[in-house]
């Protein structure tokens, strides 16, 4: 089930905020199971984010995608300014009715792997920002906002990961057995 509840969080934020394309379909399903390899079973086993650092994180990620959305396909004719701003605010809204979710459930598997979609369709999203050459992405490309924005969500990646982490939190607390 816990498959399944990630494909659909993935599929409603991708439908409406766009992101990496592929050129082949190899690839594609190469990258998509990846993806959902990284976010379903290897990041939320082996990259245990504090409670204290997801909502600074997920709200960085929402802050991204707002400015960063839709990245559509070049194969795609442009979408209409108007329907550029729908997609936009559905995957924001989207995105914050979900870090509701995953704060509220705190260190649930469901929430650490829908956190974990976030963070990497967010990642993915500003790759394809950064891959896109010119266009109406210019703009974000060029913006302080965008570039604290990578920056935060670079520096929150790495304060929960290793030696740093043990910096800003100390030694993790491990469950002990009764």
């Amino acid at each position: 089930p816990e498959f399944f509840i990630g494909v659909l969080v993935l599929i409603t934020i991708r439908c409406n905020s766009g992101g990496l394309h592929m050129e082949h379909f190899t690839t594609c399903l190469l990258f998509t199971l990846t993806f959902m390899l990284l976010s379903v079973i290897v990041l939320p086993a082996y990259v245990p984010v504090p409670d204290v650092m997801k909502p600074i994180i997920l709200a960085l990620c929402t802050l991204t995608t707002f400015l960063t959305a839709p990245v559509a396909s070049k194969k795609r004719p442009p979408a209409a300014p108007e329907a550029k701003r729908r997609y936009r605010n559905r995957a924001t809204v989207l995105l914050f009715i979900y870090s509701i979710c995953i704060i509220i459930l705190k260190t649930t598997p469901i929430a650490d792997i829908c956190f974990w979609i976030i963070v990497l369709q967010t990642l993915q999203l500003l790759c394809a920002v950064i891959a896109q050459k010119g266009g109406n992405n210019e703009k974000i490309n060029s913006s302080l906002l965008f570039k604290i924005c990578s920056l935060c969500i670079a520096m929150a990646a790495m304060m929960t990961t290793g030696v740093i982490s043990y910096c800003f939190w100390g030694e993790p607390e491990y469950p002990t057995e009764d």
